[in-house]
């Protein structure tokens, strides 16, 4: 992103992935795998309603999605359980 320009839903969605997946123990080597996979996850959320965004998501966006609550809600119920 440029300096002074405003972030996209994309940079907002990639940045919010990373932090989740950090969270949730994923190693630093995985990460920029992980976020490549996973910001569109986040972006469908962040963007609900823009017709744009949503149809441009992957056709495996509800994989994607399984995945992804897996991962980041498994730190969430270990973390509950202490």
């Amino acid at each position: 992103m440029v300096s002074g320009m405003k972030p996209s839903a994309e940079d907002i969605a990639r940045v919010i992935c990373a932090s989740d997946l950090r969270e949730a123990g994923i190693a630093p080597d995985n990460l920029t795998d992980a976020v490549e996979r996973f910001w569109p996850v986040v972006a469908g959320r962040i963007c609900q309603g823009d017709e744009a965004i949503l149809s441009s998501l992957p056709a495996d966006i509800a994989e994607r999605e399984s995945e992804y609550m897996r991962l980041t809600h498994a730190e969430a119920l270990a973390a509950n359980k202490h």
